[in-house]
C-alpha cells in the first residue's frame, strides 16, 4: 500500500510548513508533496534542499498560484498515475497527532464503497495550545460517531476518487465554496464524506488562504466564488436547487470548469 500525502503551500514556511512536516507520521509507504504555488519565502530553497537528500519527499513549483482545486486535481491525478492507493490532501498550517493518518487509513480499509472521502477530525477547540493535540489519546475516541460534515483541511480518498465524482471544479479560484461543490457532488451520487473523531489535527485556520493578495474572506475574489456557486446549483450551500450543473440535463455532475465532459 502506497500512500502520497500532498501540501499545497504559498510562503509559510518557517511559521507553519516545517512543523506540518515534522508532525507527519505514517507506518504505510508514503511519500509527501509539497505543491509551492510561487512562494516567495525560504520555501523553495528549503524543499529544494530536503528533497535532495530524502527522496521521501516531492517537490513541485509552480510560477503562478494553481490555487487549491488544481493543486488537488495535479496531486490524485499523479498518485492514480504512479501507484499510490490512497491521497491525503492537508493543509500546510496544520499539525497531525501521530496516529492520525494511520487512522484515516485504517478507517478506509475497514469500510465500504459508500463512503469515498474520510477526512481527519480537528481539536483545535479543545486545546489550550498545540502540546495538548500531542496528548490526546485517540482510544478515548474510537466510540464517538462518524460526522457527515468532512473536514477540508485534511482530507483523504482513494485512488480511484475522481472516477466516481470528477475533479475539483477550478472555478472556484483560487479558494473557498470548491469544497462545498465537491460535497455536494458526492452526495448527488449518493456517496459519504465523514470525519472521524479518532484521527485528530490541529488547524491554525486560513493561513493559506490569507497569502493572497487582499485575503479571501469578504473579498471580491469570495463574493465572486459564491456567486459562481449559486449560479452552479441554484442556491447557497445547503440551499442547492439542481441536480446537474446549471440545471444543464446534458452536464454530468463530472462537469467542471477547467474540463467540461
Amino acid at each position: 500500500m502506497k500512500i502520497l500525502i500532498a501540501i499545497p503551500v504559498i510562503n509559510l514556511w518557517s511559521r507553519y510548513t516545517e512543523e506540518c512536516l515534522k508532525s507527519i507520521q505514517c507506518k504505510y509507504e508514503h511519500q509527501i508533496m509539497i505543491i509551492d504555488n510561487h512562494s516567495q519565502d525560504e520555501t523553495q530553497v528549503k524543499m529544494l534542499e530536503l528533497s535532495g537528500q530524502d527522496k521521501k519527499y516531492l517537490y513541485i513549483r509552480n510560477e503562478e498560484n494553481w490555487g487549491v482545486q488544481k493543486s488537488w486535481n495535479y496531486a490524485i491525478n499523479y498518485a492514480k498515475e504512479n501507484g499510490f492507493d490512497y491521497i491525503l490532501l492537508p493543509n500546510n498550517d496544520v499539525l497531525f497527532h501521530k496516529s492520525c493518518i494511520d487512522l484515516l487509513i485504517d478507517k478506509f480499509e475497514n469500510s465500504d464503497n459508500d463512503i469515498v472521502m474520510i477526512t481527519a477530525n480537528d481539536i483545535r477547540l479543545e486545546c489550550e495550545n498545540t502540546e495538548k493535540l500531542f496528548e490526546k489519546n485517540p482510544i478515548e475516541k474510537t466510540t464517538a460517531p462518524d460526522s457527515p460534515h468532512p473536514n477540508f483541511s485534511a482530507f483523504m480518498v482513494r485512488k480511484d476518487f475522481f472516477d466516481i465524482v470528477g475533479e475539483f471544479d477550478e472555478g472556484f479560484y483560487p479558494a473557498y465554496f470548491e469544497d462545498n461543490d465537491m460535497h455536494y457532488r458526492i452526495r448527488l451520487v449518493k456517496k459519504k464524506a465523514i470525519a472521524i473523531a479518532s484521527a485528530m489535527f490541529y488547524h491554525f485556520g486560513s493561513q493559506t488562504q490569507n497569502q493572497v493578495s487582499g485575503g479571501m474572506v469578504n473579498s471580491s475574489l469570495f463574493l465572486k466564488n459564491r456567486d459562481y456557486y449559486v449560479q452552479k446549483w441554484g442556491g447557497e450551500p445547503n440551499g442547492e436547487l439542481f441536480i446537474t450543473p446549471f440545471n444543464n440535463s446534458q452536464f454530468s455532475i463530472k462537469w467542471t470548469k477547467q474540463k467540461p465532459i
